[in-house]
């Protein structure tokens, strides 16, 4: 078989055969295989939009007035995906996030 380098991907077309190699050589991943992939986990308080010459005139000490109140729980994200919802606590003077809701999961199912 032999290897192409197109200059440019999307008009990489595979060799006849390479369908027929490819599905002969199955991969099984279980949950231990995944175990250890890293993955980014973010908390969001809040947002707003506002416009260039707003940004231009922040200054230190300028105030930006996000969409939630006070109390509301910060929105949880898995690698820019919403998971679900939490509360923001302070332990030892660092900032965690409890879990109190995951999307798609109701109370009643728990």
């Amino acid at each position: 078989m032999t290897v192409q380098q197109p200059e440019n991907i999307s008009n990489f077309v595979p060799e006849e055969d390479f369908e027929r190699e490819s599905s002969s050589a199955s991969v099984h991943l279980n949950l231990n295989d995944l175990a250890m992939i890293p993955i980014n986990v973010s908390a969001e308080l809040g947002r707003c939009f506002i416009t260039i010459r707003d940004i231009l005139n922040l200054e230190k000490g300028s105030i930006v007035t996000l969409n939630k109140q006070a109390g509301e729980l910060a929105d949880i994200y898995f690698n820019g995906i919403l998971i679900g919802r939490g509360e923001m606590i302070v332990l030892a003077d660092t900032l965690h996030i409890r879990i109190v809701e995951i999307e798609g999961f109701k109370r009643d199912e728990e």
